[in-house]
């Protein structure tokens, strides 16, 4: 496998992951932990680092640099993660 064609579809598989995670996200209607996000889209918990959601956690990342999702410091844990209004109004869209 080419290497261009390698990295087409990792961004193409990584886009599909932002946009399930966003979806449930928007679906809870509630911040979630990585780990709630994870059991609802089926993501099983690794044994192998110390972050057991690695996966969903490496997505939230790539979403929160893009201004979409952020962790609110208030009534819920701060693991949480919530969607930005940016990604309220992409989801209306």
């Amino acid at each position: 496998m080419d290497v261009a064609r390698r990295k087409r579809l990792t961004q193409r598989a990584l886009t599909d992951l932002e946009e399930v995670v966003l979806d449930v996200l928007h679906e809870a209607g509630v911040p979630l932990r990585g780990w709630e996000i994870s059991k609802r889209i089926d993501i099983p918990v690794s044994k192998f680092v110390s972050v057991r959601y690695p996966l969903v956690y490496g997505v939230l990342e790539s979403l929160a640099c893009k201004g979409l999702v952020y962790q609110p410091m208030y009534d819920i844990a701060e693991y949480s993660w919530g969607l930005t209004e940016k990604a309220t109004e992409r989801m209306k869209e």
